[in-house]
């Protein structure tokens, strides 16, 4: 007997059930490595929904004409802003949000420069919703990200300590 017919014969005599269990595995891996390929594209073009760039291209500007005049000056470093838009983004990715690390962030913008410093710095990132959360990733600029994942009390807080600042911007 060659070996295709010796596997043809013990999947046939296999119960029913088990014949599902093996179907449903094999669609599984499939979908899984459709999956994988299609994120791979995805990748490689950006992946990006349309007007992110001009969002990042917003904030940049916003940034460098703020960042020109002396008396609107960011001061912190550039360097200091992405390690401050990192922070935030992982106070929020995963399950649940660790609401006082986004406040400790805001405390440490001083002014509308890094603020605009600190949104370019974080550009479009996708924040998960967490491993098995139904609640779909996010997907966006900071604005939108903070929207998703703080409550109205969260982002009135923030705002009040930007406006205690003088900062115009609000999240």
């Amino acid at each position: 007997m060659a070996k295709g017919d010796f596997a043809k014969a013990s999947f046939m005599n296999l119960p029913t059930w088990a014949k599902g269990v093996i179907a449903v595995g094999v669609l599984g891996a499939v979908g899984f490595i459709g999956y994988k390929i299609y994120k791979s594209i995805e990748s490689r073009t950006g992946g990006k929904p349309a007007g992110d760039r001009q969002e990042d291209r917003g904030w940049n500007k916003e940034f460098d004409n703020l960042n020109s005049n002396a008396s609107t000056k960011a001061t912190i470093t550039q360097a200091q802003m992405l390690a401050l838009a990192t922070k935030l983004f992982t106070a929020m990715d995963g399950y649940g949000t660790d609401e006082d690390a986004i406040v400790n962030v805001f405390k440490q913008i001083k002014n509308n420069a890094d603020f605009a410093g600190v949104n370019a710095a974080y550009g479009v990132r996708e924040v998960s919703s967490g491993r098995f959360n139904p609640e779909p990733n996010y997907k966006g600029p900071l604005s939108g990200a903070l929207t998703s994942e703080l409550s109205q009390y969260w982002l009135d807080l923030i705002n009040k300590h930007l406006a205690s600042k003088n900062i115009t911007y609000k999240v």
